[in-house]
């Protein structure tokens, strides 16, 4: 009887603790920790931002595409650095220099004050 209540106990602990991670996973953008983070999640949330901001109204959908553009040409170099199956450290660096760049340019866009919705009408 107490063997079978042990492994009934230790069946629920492994169920949940399987559990437990799945329930941790973000739904928004990847954290930002420029330092060490890695390149593919930085391109995910500047993917993201860009997306959002143009949901919101934020950027039109032409500044929109022009960022995406440039992500595009970003996620270009990257595959050309990794043609040797890994990326330097400096290969690393331009690459954030490159995002930081973008990520600058989104800003600059989200505040120029051309909207989406009214823009031109006097709205």
């Amino acid at each position: 009887m107490l063997r079978k209540t042990l492994f009934a106990a230790v069946a629920v602990a492994t169920v949940a603790a399987a559990a437990v991670p799945a329930s941790a996973q973000s739904w928004g953008p990847p954290a930002y920790g420029h330092p060490g983070q890695d390149v593919n999640e930085r391109q995910e949330q500047l993917r993201w931002r860009i997306d959002r901001a143009e949901r919101r109204g934020t950027l039109t959908r032409s500044e929109a595409w022009r960022l995406r553009e440039h992500l595009r040409d970003i996620r270009r170099i990257e595959f050309r650095y990794r043609h040797d199956g890994r990326l330097s450290r400096w290969e690393v660096t331009d690459l954030h220099r490159r995002m930081d760049g973008l990520q600058a340019h989104l800003r600059h866009e989200r505040r120029d004050g051309d909207r989406r919705y009214g823009y031109g009408y006097g709205w």
